[in-house]
């Protein structure tokens, strides 16, 4: 989802810091998209991965993904070949933003294995030309304190 203006961009941010579902994550891997579609690749992956968490009933999620760490501790270590972004998404009720943190945890636990790194490759592989695939990739997740 992209911004219309620096003040909405900004509420969404400061929203999604209340829910703390705010936060950053590292990519590494080899035959990556560019980086506009890789960006793209990110949101898509990580609003079908909070879909998931919460099944169809999360319908009206909405996720944000920027290039850059956002000042995050990932951001400041990562080296080259590594992609950092900050991300941040509003649930369409508070009610089940503790379960979509819990989930974001567990995704960081496990470096994106439990559902974000297969939609990540799912959406990059589909943004390849046929026959093509973006090998392996590694995911560092942060959440970010509420704010």
């Amino acid at each position: 989802e992209t911004a219309i203006d620096a003040a909405s961009d900004a509420a969404f941010e400061l929203d999604a810091g209340a829910l703390g579902l705010r936060g950053a994550l590292l990519l590494r891997g080899q035959n990556l998209p560019p980086m506009p579609k890789l960006a793209s690749c990110v949101r898509l992956a990580m609003q079908g991965t909070l879909q998931a968490a919460l099944g169809p009933s999360l319908q009206g999620l909405r996720v944000r993904v920027r290039p850059g760490g956002g000042g995050s501790e990932l951001a400041k270590t990562c080296g080259s070949g590594a992609f950092p972004f900050s991300f941040a998404a509003l649930p369409p009720s508070a009610e089940v933003s503790e379960a979509l943190v819990a989930h974001l945890l567990l995704e960081a636990d496990h470096e994106g294995a439990v559902c974000f790194v297969a939609e990540l490759q799912a959406a990059m592989d589909q943004s390849l030309p046929p026959g093509e695939s973006s090998g392996g990739v590694k995911v560092q997740l942060e959440l970010f304190p509420r704010t």
